[in-house]
């Protein structure tokens, strides 16, 4: 998983990946729970998006777990805008 702050108040979580003997285990969970955790510890007051594809219901789902709300379809793109608003 990559996380990049962009400016003073946003910040994305790019290509996370688990391999497959991993999964269902929540070391994901935990994973993006401990980046987000450190990642507002050093950026007060910052706003975490991700994009995930609309056909990955999976990963929504996922990403809903760990505290994501679906904001917008990406006009153009297959792809869905998701906003961390805690848990």
């Amino acid at each position: 998983m990559h996380f990049l702050k962009r400016n003073d108040n946003i910040g994305n979580i790019y290509q996370m990946y688990i391999q497959k003997v991993f999964k269902g285990k929540n070391i994901g969970l935990n994973f993006v729970q401990e980046t987000i955790k450190e990642a507002t510890k050093r950026y007060h007051d910052l706003k975490i998006f991700l994009e995930v594809s609309v056909d990955d219901l999976q990963a929504k789902h996922f990403y809903l777990k760990a505290g994501f709300e679906q904001v917008q379809q990406i006009e153009g793109l297959s792809d869905i805008l998701m906003k961390y608003s805690g848990l």
